[in-house]
């Protein structure tokens, strides 16, 4: 069982392998001292100060903050479908984060099976994206369009960092879970799905326009350049991961079946196109 790992020091097999924020003492340590009106407030005042002093635009600033607070409500609500008693709080100097109430609840948490865990991971980077989507519903109809420009552009590097599969972010987490739950064949089989859709996708930005000469060729390189450094990214971190977390816990009760892990990931590499496809539009 995977509440049973080690007899001295019982863990489930997320507590062990996905070291998120909300486990870090650092964290709880800002969530006990933030947790109240007073330093919400204030903390809300400090990210539009940050925000104003980066962007020097008041929109801008609106759009980051929404689609901060937003994403995190995408987590919230599937914490709260699993019923785990959650709350979402403006971190300074983190940013917003859904967490647990405490950590009896975190520890909850940690037993829910890895598919719907899987889902909370994902929930965020979907609202990222219906955020883009509602952006350019914004430009299209000119109601707001520079709040919509500028809710395109934040959520879509919010929704890319966050679909990274590195370190302990979102992205990251759901390929900690996915090669955890397969077995090895399994593993290279999604590494080297991973790595063949970052080729071909980074290789379509190149090659169309290939026939237009180098400068073509160049100026596609450049204009896709972010897209071109994620793809790039995102290989190396599923590969990464799937040497880093070995299929130990495939046969755990806590585990995903093939099938569910199929659909992880193919809503995984979803979001991802769709990211992509709603920028350019």
């Amino acid at each position: 069982m995977l509440n049973q790992v080690s007899s001295n020091n019982p863990k489930t097999l997320v507590t062990k392998i996905k070291a998120t924020l909300q486990e870090q003492k650092i964290i709880w340590w800002l969530i006990e001292k933030q947790n109240n009106p007073k330093s919400q407030i204030l903390g809300v005042l400090a990210f539009v100060a940050i925000f104003w002093i980066a962007f020097q635009n008041p929109w801008a600033v609106v759009a980051m903050l929404l689609g901060m607070y937003i994403h995190e409500l995408g987590h919230f609500a599937m914490f709260v479908y699993n019923d785990i008693k959650t709350v979402i709080l403006f971190l300074f100097p983190l940013g917003a984060v859904a967490a647990p109430i405490n950590k009896d609840e975190n520890c909850k948490s940690d037993l829910l099976p890895l598919w719907n865990i899987g889902w909370i991971l994902q929930a965020g980077p979907t609202m990222n994206i219906l955020q883009i989507a509602f952006g350019q519903i914004l430009v299209h109809t000119m109601i707001l369009p520079e709040l919509g420009r500028q809710m395109i552009f934040i959520n879509g590097v919010l929704a890319m960092f966050n679909l990274l599969p590195l370190w302990n972010i979102d992205g990251g987490q759901l390929f900690q879970i996915v090669f955890s739950s397969l077995k090895k064949k399994s593993d290279r089989l999604i590494t080297l799905g991973g790595i063949y859709f970052s080729t071909v996708i980074t290789t379509a930005i190149l090659i169309f326009p290939i026939g237009l000469g180098k400068t073509a060729v160049l100026n596609a390189l450049i204009q896709n350049f972010g897209a071109v450094i994620f793809l790039l990214l995102m290989a190396v971190g599923i590969w990464h991961k799937q040497k880093k977390y070995p299929p130990k816990h495939w046969n755990s009760t806590q585990s995903m079946t093939n099938w569910q892990t199929f659909i992880q990931i193919a809503y995984y590499f979803g979001l991802v196109m769709a990211t992509f496809l709603l920028k350019a539009l």
